[in-house]
């Protein structure tokens, strides 16, 4: 949260210096941030047993998304593994974009890995950080598989959260999926977790099924 005399930019500074201290250093700095992000779903990295050499972020320096893992060799091969955001205000949350789901994007189409195990009609996929909160349809860093119905409920838990984002309140907010084996890249479940400095405090999971169960979390107000 942000302390009384803290400026928005100073906020932000602390932020990355933290995440910087955490999870490793961030791509070079360019004109357009959105170059750095990771689109090869067999990974960035020249070392064959790592997926990503770095974290990446959005263009507003808010957003980290973490490093990916490797669950097997070759294409497809790298899984998300969590991103952290801080919003201190409302401007945090620009320059969402929605997923590259079809040959017409300018990206092309973005899968990650293991999407058409889900079946057809009810597979989507997944930011980890929302489009609503600034986060990235076509950085691998930041999408999962997940079921329509896990996707719609997750939907439901950020929404709330990013109004009362728009309506001051700061937050620190963590995502990461969960996964049930060391050789899948579909999760089981995502469980996110939200603190505001106006007594926000989320921390639901979202279970990753067909038509699975409501999302179980320690504040009522955001379940469905």
């Amino acid at each position: 949260m942000i302390l009384p005399g803290t400026s928005h930019s100073d906020a932000n500074r602390s932020y990355r210096a933290y995440t910087n201290h955490a999870t490793g250093p961030f791509p070079e700095e360019s004109a357009d941030q959105f170059l750095n992000e990771a689109r090869d779903g067999g990974g960035d990295s020249r070392d064959r047993d790592r997926c990503d050499d770095y974290s990446g972020e959005n263009s507003v320096g808010n957003i980290v998304y973490l490093p990916r893992e490797r669950f097997k060799p070759g294409l497809g091969g790298c899984r998300a593994t969590g991103a952290i955001a801080y919003f201190a205000g409302p401007e945090d949350k620009l320059d969402g974009t929605g997923t590259a789901w079809n040959n017409d994007h300018p990206e092309g189409r973005i899968e990650p890995p293991d999407f058409f195990k889900l079946p057809w009609g009810e597979r989507a996929r997944g930011h980890l950080i929302g489009r609503q909160f600034g986060g990235s349809g076509t950085e691998l860093r930041n999408l999962v598989p997940l079921y329509a119905s896990a996707n719609l409920a997750m939907g439901y838990i950020e929404n709330r959260i990013s109004k009362e984002i728009g309506a001051g309140q700061a937050v620190h907010y963590e995502v990461t999926p969960a996964y049930g084996t060391n050789s899948t890249g579909v999760p089981v479940a995502v469980h996110l977790e939200a603190r505001g400095n106006r007594g926000m405090d989320v921390d639901c999971y979202i279970e990753n099924e067909e038509h699975g169960p409501s999302p179980v979390c320690s504040s009522k107000v955001y379940e469905r």
